[in-house]
Protein backbone atom coordinates (compact mmCIF):
# COMPACT_ATOMS: atom_id res chain seq x y z
CA UNK A 1 0.00 0.00 0.00
CA UNK A 2 1.17 3.23 -1.02
CA UNK A 3 2.39 5.35 1.97
CA UNK A 4 0.34 8.89 2.46
CA UNK A 5 0.87 12.17 4.75
CA UNK A 6 -0.78 12.00 8.34
CA UNK A 7 -0.86 14.92 10.53
CA UNK A 8 -0.95 14.24 13.97
CA UNK A 9 -0.73 16.69 16.99
CA UNK A 10 -1.47 16.56 20.98
CA UNK A 11 -3.94 18.26 22.45
CA UNK A 12 -3.90 18.96 26.44
CA UNK A 13 -5.14 21.37 29.15
CA UNK A 14 -6.61 21.83 32.89
CA UNK A 15 -9.80 22.40 31.17
CA UNK A 16 -11.43 21.13 28.34
CA UNK A 17 -15.04 21.42 27.15
CA UNK A 18 -16.15 18.89 23.90
CA UNK A 19 -19.60 20.14 23.71
CA UNK A 20 -22.67 17.99 23.05
CA UNK A 21 -26.06 18.36 22.27
CA UNK A 22 -27.15 21.37 24.98
CA UNK A 23 -30.77 21.09 26.28
CA UNK A 24 -32.05 23.20 28.93
CA UNK A 25 -29.63 24.55 31.41
CA UNK A 26 -26.79 21.40 31.37
CA UNK A 27 -24.00 22.47 28.58
CA UNK A 28 -22.51 18.92 28.76
CA UNK A 29 -19.37 17.82 27.20
CA UNK A 30 -18.15 14.86 25.08
CA UNK A 31 -15.07 12.77 26.36
CA UNK A 32 -13.59 13.34 23.46
CA UNK A 33 -13.52 16.10 20.55
CA UNK A 34 -15.92 15.95 17.71
CA UNK A 35 -15.45 17.12 14.12
CA UNK A 36 -16.73 20.70 14.43
CA UNK A 37 -14.25 21.19 17.23
CA UNK A 38 -11.42 20.45 15.69
CA UNK A 39 -11.93 21.93 12.15
CA UNK A 40 -12.76 25.01 14.48
CA UNK A 41 -9.79 24.77 15.77
CA UNK A 42 -8.05 24.79 12.34
CA UNK A 43 -9.64 27.52 11.08
CA UNK A 44 -8.52 29.53 14.03
CA UNK A 45 -5.36 28.15 13.41
CA UNK A 46 -5.27 29.30 9.72
CA UNK A 47 -7.69 32.80 10.71
CA UNK A 48 -10.36 31.78 8.64
CA UNK A 49 -13.47 34.32 9.22
CA UNK A 50 -16.82 32.19 10.71
CA UNK A 51 -18.56 34.27 7.40
CA UNK A 52 -16.12 32.55 4.81
CA UNK A 53 -18.28 29.62 4.50
CA UNK A 54 -16.89 28.20 1.26
CA UNK A 55 -13.53 28.22 2.99
CA UNK A 56 -15.00 26.12 5.76
CA UNK A 57 -16.49 24.19 3.21
CA UNK A 58 -13.83 23.07 1.74
CA UNK A 59 -11.85 22.09 4.52
CA UNK A 60 -14.18 19.91 5.97
CA UNK A 61 -14.68 18.48 3.05
CA UNK A 62 -10.37 18.13 2.67
CA UNK A 63 -9.86 16.29 5.81
CA UNK A 64 -10.46 12.68 6.94
CA UNK A 65 -10.04 13.03 11.03
CA UNK A 66 -9.23 10.15 13.79
CA UNK A 67 -8.95 10.88 17.79
CA UNK A 68 -7.17 8.61 19.92
CA UNK A 69 -8.07 9.40 23.75
CA UNK A 70 -4.86 8.69 25.86
CA UNK A 71 -6.54 9.94 29.21
CA UNK A 72 -10.44 11.45 28.95
CA UNK A 73 -9.78 13.03 31.85
CA UNK A 74 -11.81 14.03 35.48
CA UNK A 75 -15.39 15.45 34.72
CA UNK A 76 -16.17 18.70 36.37
CA UNK A 77 -19.59 20.64 36.23
CA UNK A 78 -19.83 24.10 37.36
CA UNK A 79 -22.46 26.67 37.70
CA UNK A 80 -23.30 29.81 35.67
CA UNK A 81 -25.62 32.92 36.20
CA UNK A 82 -25.29 35.18 33.31
CA UNK A 83 -27.54 39.06 32.96
CA UNK A 84 -29.34 38.84 29.25
CA UNK A 85 -30.85 41.06 27.56
CA UNK A 86 -34.96 40.87 28.31
CA UNK A 87 -37.12 39.84 24.49
CA UNK A 88 -34.50 40.76 22.04
CA UNK A 89 -31.88 37.44 23.25
CA UNK A 90 -28.83 40.02 22.26
CA UNK A 91 -29.35 39.63 18.38
CA UNK A 92 -29.12 43.55 17.90
CA UNK A 93 -26.89 44.06 20.06
CA UNK A 94 -23.15 43.93 18.88
CA UNK A 95 -20.95 43.54 22.03
CA UNK A 96 -21.23 42.59 25.47
CA UNK A 97 -21.39 46.37 27.29
CA UNK A 98 -24.57 46.92 24.72
CA UNK A 99 -26.36 44.13 26.35
CA UNK A 100 -25.22 44.79 30.14
CA UNK A 101 -26.59 48.25 29.10
CA UNK A 102 -29.66 47.42 27.43
CA UNK A 103 -32.98 48.70 29.69
CA UNK A 104 -34.39 45.32 31.10
CA UNK A 105 -31.67 42.68 31.92
CA UNK A 106 -33.21 38.74 32.73
CA UNK A 107 -30.58 36.14 34.68
CA UNK A 108 -30.27 32.97 33.06
CA UNK A 109 -29.08 29.89 34.81
CA UNK A 110 -26.60 27.16 33.64
CA UNK A 111 -24.63 24.07 34.40
CA UNK A 112 -21.08 23.34 32.46
CA UNK A 113 -19.09 20.05 32.13
CA UNK A 114 -15.60 20.08 31.35
CA UNK A 115 -12.65 17.68 31.41
CA UNK A 116 -10.01 18.28 33.66
CA UNK A 117 -6.11 16.87 32.65
CA UNK A 118 -7.58 15.36 29.12
CA UNK A 119 -4.26 14.44 26.40
CA UNK A 120 -6.02 13.81 23.17
CA UNK A 121 -4.19 13.22 19.88
CA UNK A 122 -5.32 13.76 16.61
CA UNK A 123 -4.78 12.59 13.00
CA UNK A 124 -5.61 14.21 9.79
CA UNK A 125 -5.21 12.89 6.27
CA UNK A 126 -6.54 14.14 2.73
CA UNK A 127 -9.62 12.36 1.30
CA UNK A 128 -10.05 15.09 -1.63
CA UNK A 129 -9.37 18.18 -3.21
CA UNK A 130 -7.02 20.51 -0.99
CA UNK A 131 -7.40 24.01 0.28
CA UNK A 132 -4.39 23.96 2.37
CA UNK A 133 -1.02 21.57 2.20
CA UNK A 134 -0.76 19.53 5.63
CA UNK A 135 2.70 21.43 6.14
CA UNK A 136 0.36 24.73 5.81
CA UNK A 137 -1.13 23.45 7.96
CA UNK A 138 1.69 22.56 10.96
CA UNK A 139 2.88 25.86 10.57
CA UNK A 140 -0.72 27.60 11.36
CA UNK A 141 -0.94 25.58 14.08
CA UNK A 142 2.56 26.45 15.52
CA UNK A 143 1.69 30.25 14.63
CA UNK A 144 -1.67 30.41 14.74
CA UNK A 145 -3.61 33.49 13.95
CA UNK A 146 -5.99 33.76 16.43
CA UNK A 147 -5.70 31.98 20.12
CA UNK A 148 -6.39 28.39 20.14
CA UNK A 149 -8.95 26.95 22.71
CA UNK A 150 -9.94 23.55 23.53
CA UNK A 151 -14.05 24.01 23.40
CA UNK A 152 -14.13 26.96 25.44
CA UNK A 153 -12.47 30.13 25.23
CA UNK A 154 -11.74 29.74 28.79
CA UNK A 155 -9.68 26.45 27.98
CA UNK A 156 -6.73 27.41 26.45
CA UNK A 157 -3.87 24.62 25.63
CA UNK A 158 -1.85 23.55 28.71
CA UNK A 159 1.24 22.23 26.49
CA UNK A 160 2.57 22.66 22.82
CA UNK A 161 0.27 21.02 20.39
CA UNK A 162 3.46 19.32 18.54
CA UNK A 163 2.40 19.68 14.97
CA UNK A 164 4.34 17.16 12.63
CA UNK A 165 3.81 14.86 9.41
CA UNK A 166 4.06 11.26 9.59
CA UNK A 167 4.82 9.13 6.15
CA UNK A 168 2.94 6.02 6.76
CA UNK A 169 0.57 3.39 4.45
CA UNK A 170 -2.33 3.53 7.53
CA UNK A 171 -3.25 4.97 10.86
CA UNK A 172 -2.10 2.45 12.98
CA UNK A 173 1.64 3.00 11.40
CA UNK A 174 1.60 6.85 11.79
CA UNK A 175 0.71 6.37 15.13
CA UNK A 176 3.45 4.12 15.96
CA UNK A 177 6.30 6.03 14.44
CA UNK A 178 4.85 9.51 16.27
CA UNK A 179 6.89 10.31 19.26
CA UNK A 180 5.66 13.60 21.39
CA UNK A 181 7.66 15.41 23.91
CA UNK A 182 4.88 15.13 25.96
CA UNK A 183 4.57 11.45 26.08
CA UNK A 184 5.74 10.55 29.71
CA UNK A 185 4.12 13.42 31.01
CA UNK A 186 0.60 12.29 29.16
CA UNK A 187 1.51 8.19 30.15
CA UNK A 188 2.31 9.64 33.86
CA UNK A 189 -1.62 10.66 34.30
CA UNK A 190 -2.97 7.35 32.69
CA UNK A 191 -3.15 3.92 33.85
CA UNK A 192 -5.43 2.21 31.52
CA UNK A 193 -3.96 -0.60 29.38
CA UNK A 194 -4.85 0.67 26.29
CA UNK A 195 -6.80 3.44 24.36
CA UNK A 196 -9.82 4.84 23.06
CA UNK A 197 -9.80 5.38 18.65
CA UNK A 198 -12.38 7.48 17.13
CA UNK A 199 -13.10 7.64 13.60
CA UNK A 200 -16.15 8.25 11.28
CA UNK A 201 -17.45 5.54 9.70
CA UNK A 202 -17.36 7.15 6.18
CA UNK A 203 -13.35 6.38 6.22
CA UNK A 204 -12.11 3.62 3.97
CA UNK A 205 -11.24 1.14 6.38
CA UNK A 206 -7.89 0.08 5.00
CA UNK A 207 -6.39 3.41 6.02
CA UNK A 208 -7.01 2.55 9.43
CA UNK A 209 -4.49 -0.67 9.84
CA UNK A 210 -6.34 -1.93 13.04
CA UNK A 211 -8.78 -4.48 13.52
CA UNK A 212 -12.49 -2.61 13.12
CA UNK A 213 -14.41 -5.99 14.08
CA UNK A 214 -15.03 -4.91 17.32
CA UNK A 215 -15.91 -1.47 16.79
CA UNK A 216 -18.97 0.26 18.44
CA UNK A 217 -20.51 3.05 16.41
CA UNK A 218 -22.83 6.13 17.50
CA UNK A 219 -24.34 9.25 16.12
CA UNK A 220 -22.51 12.34 17.19
CA UNK A 221 -24.55 16.08 15.73
CA UNK A 222 -20.72 17.56 14.89
CA UNK A 223 -20.64 17.56 11.28
CA UNK A 224 -20.55 21.18 10.17
CA UNK A 225 -23.50 22.85 7.88
CA UNK A 226 -22.66 26.62 8.47
CA UNK A 227 -20.40 28.23 10.73
CA UNK A 228 -22.09 31.60 10.78
CA UNK A 229 -25.49 30.29 11.17
CA UNK A 230 -23.98 27.32 13.48
CA UNK A 231 -26.15 24.85 11.88
CA UNK A 232 -24.86 21.03 12.41
CA UNK A 233 -25.47 18.03 11.03
CA UNK A 234 -25.77 14.12 12.28
CA UNK A 235 -22.67 11.72 11.30
CA UNK A 236 -21.28 8.40 12.73
CA UNK A 237 -18.71 7.71 14.86
CA UNK A 238 -17.16 4.44 15.03
CA UNK A 239 -14.62 3.14 18.41
CA UNK A 240 -12.77 0.71 19.08
CA UNK A 241 -9.34 0.01 22.17
CA UNK A 242 -6.21 -0.76 21.37
CA UNK A 243 -3.51 -1.58 23.53
CA UNK A 244 -0.78 0.41 24.22
CA UNK A 245 1.60 -2.91 23.18
CA UNK A 246 -0.25 -2.75 19.87
CA UNK A 247 0.85 1.15 19.46
CA UNK A 248 4.29 -0.19 20.59
CA UNK A 249 5.27 -2.66 18.30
Amino acid sequence: MDEREFLLFRLHGPMASWGGIAAGELRPSEDHPGRSTILGLLAAALGIERGEQARHTALSRQLAMAVVVESAGVLMEDFHTTQTPDGTRGRDLGTRSNELAYRKLNTILSRRQYYCDAWVTVALWDRGEQLVALPELVQALNHPKWTLYLGRKSCPPGAPLEPRIEMAATLLEALKRTKFASDEWALATERRSGVNVYWDTRTDEDVLGFDTSKRVTAMRRDEPVHRQRWQFTHRQEAMTTLSRTTLKE
